[in-house]
C-alpha cells in the first residue's frame, strides 16, 4: 500500500511529501509505530500527538496524519497529509491499512449504558456452542481463541481496534463482538465500519462529566443507528421496554426487531422468574413461544439474555445450540459475581456505577438474602459529581446496612467525594458508615455480617486496580472479599 492509495479515500485539506511512499501501519501513539508507519498525530485532553514526532520518527514512521498545517523543516522531513477532522480521518485510514476488516468478519456492535459488558458475554457463549471462533473486544478485555488482554478502555482507538480485527480475520474467525462506548462514537473510534448487527441496550444517567445533559449522551449512542457513524448497520435489536429504545428503533431505516415485555416487541418476554441461582423466562419470537432458563439472575440480565437470542437468531444461529449456551452460561467477571459460594455470608461483586445500576443490583440481591441486605460503595472522581447524591440515596432506600467508601478518586479529594454521596444518604437516613479505605471498608462490612447476610460490593466489578491521584495501584475487591472469607475458616466472620 501506498500513501497514494491512502489520499484516494480521504478529502485532505493538503498534502506534501511523496505520494508513492510505502505505508507499513498506522498508529496514534509514537510508542507503537511501525516502519514506514503513518503516525496520526491526535491532539487530546492531555497530550498533543505532535510532541511526540521525534519518538515517531525514531520508531520507523515516514507519514504524518495532521489536522495542521506543516512547518518549513516539517515539509523536508515527512510526508504530511493534513485534514479537517484527525479522527475520522485516523479510523478511515486504519480500516485501508487493515484491508477491512469488517467486509471480512460480522461485526456485532453493542452499545448503551448498561448491560454491554454481560452481553458480549452471553453472545460469545452463544456463537461459540454453534461452532464459530468469536472474539470480543470489551470493558473486562479482549478475548479471541483462548487469549485474554486487559483492556486499557471499553473501546480501544481505531489502529489497535482494526489490527486485532485484521488478525481475527486473517485467522478465520468472527463474529467480532464489540462494547461500543458513547465516548467511542464521539470520539469516532469506529467511524466508517460496517456492523452486521447493532444492538441497543438501555439508556440512563452517565457521563455527565463529558456531556452536558442526558439528551447530548442519547444523541451519541445515537450515532450507531442513524448514519453518521458511516454505513447503517445491516441489522439492529432494539429494547423497546426504554424509551430511547423505541425512539431509536422507529426512526432507524434498516432491518430493525424489537425485545422486551412491550406487546410490540418481536421477542417478546411473556412470563419470568427469578429462581435463584438462574432465571427462567418464556419469550416469543416468530410466533412460537419458547422456555429460557439462564444461570444469571435479575431483570437487567433477563434483557440482555433476550437481546443476545434477537442478535444470535438474527445471525443465523440453531435453536438448539443457542438454548444449550444458555443453559450452560459462565459467571460474568464482576457481575453480581459471587465470591465463595457456600460461605454462610454471600459476597457479591458488581460494577454498578450508576443509580440505576446500583438499584436494580439491590433489588435481585434483596430476592436472594434471607436476612439483611449490606451494601460497600462509592463513585469515581473525575466523574459526574451530579449522581454521587442520588446513588446515596438509592443505598440508603434500598440496604439494611450502609458502608460508604472510596472508589478510584483519581485526581480529587475521596473524603470529598464521600461528602456528596453522604449528602444523599442524609435525606433517607442518619445511619450508615464510612470508611474512606476501601479495604477496610470491605473488611468491616464482613465483620459485621450474620450467617443468611448478604454483602453487595459495588462500583469496581472486574477492575483490578484503584487509580489514586495519578497511581494506579493494585486492588481487587473480588480478591479482597475472598482472603477475608476464607480468613473466617467457613464461619461466621
Amino acid at each position: 500500500m501506498r500513501v497514494f492509495d491512502i489520499l484516494q479515500q480521504l478529502r485532505p485539506v493538503a498534502f506534501h511529501g511523496n505520494p508513492g511512499a510505502p505505508v507499513g501501519g498506522i498508529a496514534c501513539d509514537s510508542r507503537r509505530v511501525c516502519r514506514d508507519g503513518i503516525f496520526a498525530a491526535v491532539r487530546g485532553e492531555k497530550h498533543d500527538g505532535h510532541d511526540f514526532l521525534a519518538s515517531a520518527r525514531e520508531g520507523g514512521a515516514i507519514t504524518v496524519l495532521s489536522e495542521l498545517p506543516p512547518t518549513f523543516y516539517q515539509i523536508l522531513a515527512w510526508n504530511w497529509i493534513q485534514v479537517a477532522e484527525i479522527r475520522p480521518a485516523m479510523a478511515l485510514v486504519a480500516r485501508e491499512v487493515h484491508r477491512r476488516p469488517d467486509l471480512a468478519v460480522p461485526f456485532v456492535g453493542i452499545t448503551g449504558t448498561n448491560g454491554k459488558t454481560t452481553l458480549t458475554y452471553i453472545l460469545e457463549a452463544i456463537f461459540r456452542q454453534a461452532g464459530r471462533r468469536p472474539a470480543v473486544v470489551g470493558t473486562v478485555a479482549y478475548r479471541f481463541d483462548g487469549r485474554d488482554i486487559p483492556a486499557d478502555r471499553t473501546t480501544p482507538e481505531a489502529p489497535e481496534l482494526l489490527a486485532f480485527a485484521r488478525e481475527v480475520a486473517d485467522s478465520g474467525g468472527g463474529p467480532l463482538i464489540m462494547e461500543v462506548s458513547a465516548h467511542s462514537l464521539s470520539l469516532h473510534r469506529v467511524h466508517g465500519l460496517v456492523f452486521d448487527t447493532a444492538v441497543f441496550t438501555n439508556l440512563t444517567r452517565d457521563h455527565l462529566d463529558y456531556y452536558p445533559n442526558l439528551a447530548a449522551y442519547a444523541d451519541a449512542k445515537a450515532r450507531l443507528f442513524d448514519g453518521r457513524n458511516g454505513p447503517l448497520p445491516r441489522r439492529a435489536v432494539f429494547n423497546v421496554d426504554d424509551p430511547f429504545g423505541r425512539e431509536f428503533k422507529s426512526a432507524f431505516r434498516g432491518e430493525a426487531v424489537g425485545t422486551g415485555t412491550s406487546p410490540d416487541a418481536d421477542f417478546r418476554i411473556l412470563a419470568y422468574d427469578f429462581d435463584p441461582p438462574g432465571l427462567c423466562a418464556t419469550v416469543r419470537w416468530d410466533g412460537r413461544d419458547r422456555e429460557l432458563a439462564v444461570p444469571l439472575t435479575g431483570r437487567g440480565n433477563l434483557h440482555n439474555v433476550v437481546q443476545a437470542v434477537a442478535a444470535a437468531v438474527l445471525a443465523g444461529v440453531a435453536e438448539a445450540d443457542l438454548l444449550a449456551a444458555l443453559a450452560a452460561m459462565p459467571p460474568v467477571p464482576g457481575r453480581l459475581e459471587e465470591v465463595l459460594p457456600g460461605h454462610p455470608v454471600r459476597v457479591f461483586v458488581d460494577y454498578a456505577h450508576t443509580e440505576d445500576a446500583l438499584a436494580n443490583a439491590c433489588a435481585i440481591l434483596r430476592t436472594l438474602t434471607t436476612g439483611r441486605l449490606v451494601v460497600v460503595f462509592g463513585c469515581g472522581g473525575d466523574r459526574d459529581r451530579g449522581k454521587r447524591p442520588r446513588m446515596g440515596r438509592v443505598v440508603a432506600e434500598a440496604a439494611d446496612v450502609v458502608l460508604v467508601t472510596s472508589d478510584n478518586p483519581r485526581s480529587e479529594d475521596p473524603d470529598a467525594i464521600i461528602d456528596e454521596i453522604v449528602a444523599g444518604i442524609r435525606g433517607v437516613r442518619q445511619d450508615f458508615r464510612r470508611i474512606t479505605d476501601r479495604r477496610a471498608a470491605i473488611g468491616a462490612a464482613i465483620g459485621l455480617a450474620r450467617p443468611g447476610d448478604t454483602i453487595l460490593i459495588a462500583g469496581k466489578g472486574h477492575e483490578r486496580y484503584q487509580i489514586i491521584g495519578t497511581q494506579v495501584i493494585p486492588f481487587s475487591d473480588y480478591a479482597t472479599a475472598l482472603a477475608l472469607l476464607q480468613a473466617s475458616a467457613g464461619g461466621r466472620p
